[in-house]
């Protein structure tokens, strides 16, 4: 099964990814060769939910230029849109948010300021799955409520909320946020894994299997990085991770 990375920053001179196109393509490149001809992987720039419908042309604009990078630097490997929706408003739901899904399902990309309550982001999340959006959470080892208890957590994925750890947050300096990331990893409490990488120099999905299988047992990361983020992008459901192992 093909590896697939669902979260990254690959589109230059947009957020606080790649500053130009050369950093770009080197980028690109370093994915290509490490994931492997066949994989997947995602661009994902940051998008605010209170301005989607500003900023919904101009990202789609950068993936079509981004086209040809894609065609010279890929290696076999394809690259999907899926912005990083940041739920920073409670503002109706704009009509162009559906563009902003894995392409060909209902899954949406989502990121939540790091202070909010938690009460206040199940209502957020909450009215998004009721307008039918099935919701994928970017790092939740970043957010306060998360890093306080695991409850908060179990109870977005009993909500059919999917988790996404971050790579870059085992690698973080910000101590809450590695405990946490490990944390959530050791106790099965995650979805996928996806690098969340930026530069050329961000560590790979293939970099840390050891790491991940030694943290959540022997099987752990084909889950994370295959089986389940394969079952996003397809439509389908992921399997909590400790649902998921023997």
């Amino acid at each position: 099964m093909r590896i697939v990375d669902a979260h990254c920053h690959l589109l230059p001179l947009i957020d606080d990814g790649p500053g130009g196109w050369d950093e770009a393509e080197a980028l690109l490149g370093r994915l290509a060769v490490s994931l492997g001809s066949g994989s997947l992987c995602f661009a994902s720039p940051h998008v605010r939910f209170s301005a989607c419908a500003a900023q919904s042309s101009p990202v789609h604009a950068r993936m079509d230029e981004y086209t040809a990078v894609v065609e010279k630097a890929a290696g076999g490997m394809r690259v999907g849109l899926a912005p990083e929706i940041l739920l920073d408003a409670l503002s109706p739901v704009p009509p162009e948010l559906s563009f902003m899904c894995y392409p060909g399902t209902n899954r949406l990309l989502v990121e939540l300021p790091p202070r909010l309550p938690g009460m206040i982001a199940v209502l957020m999340l909450g009215r998004l799955a009721r307008r039918g959006f099935s919701l994928m959470l970017a790092h939740p080892e970043r957010y306060r409520f998360a890093q306080r208890r695991s409850s908060a957590v179990v109870s977005l994925a009993s909500a059919g909320i999917a988790l996404q750890i971050s790579l870059r947050s085992l690698r973080s300096p910000l101590s809450a946020v590695r405990l946490t990331a490990e944390r959530l990893l050791r106790d099965g409490l995650c979805h996928v894994l996806a690098s969340d990488c930026h530069h050329p120099g961000d560590a790979m999905l293939t970099e840390c299997r050891g790491e991940i299988d030694t943290l959540s047992g022997r099987g752990s990361w084909d889950i994370l990085c295959r089986t389940n983020p394969s079952a996003v992008v397809e439509g389908g459901r992921p399997v909590l991770l400790r649902e998921a192992l023997p």
